[in-house]
């Protein structure tokens, strides 16, 4: 976490969690073995559809952070990602 991550209140700005959150999903995707650029050549897209976030305490200028990324649903054209930070 740099500087420009945190709000006038000393807290992580939550956009900050959002691009936190889409490189976690990034890094799985290519450990899965389909990185983004070759999701482009295949011409796959993903669509984020819903993005809900529930806060149970803030990050501040310090804190490490952890991202767990888990494949909770699978479907025909679709599929949900459980994303937790630490």
């Amino acid at each position: 976490m740099e500087d420009k991550d945190i709000d006038l209140f000393g807290h992580m700005n939550y956009l900050r969690y959002i691009d936190y959150l889409e490189a976690a999903r990034s890094d799985w995707f290519a450990k899965a073995g389909m990185p983004f650029d070759r999701m482009t050549e295949l011409k796959i897209g993903i669509v984020i559809l819903k993005f809900e976030m529930h806060y149970i305490g803030e990050a501040v200028l310090g804190d490490e952070l952890t991202i767990e990324t888990i494949p909770v649903k699978l479907g025909t054209k679709s599929f949900t990602f459980k994303q937790k930070i630490y």
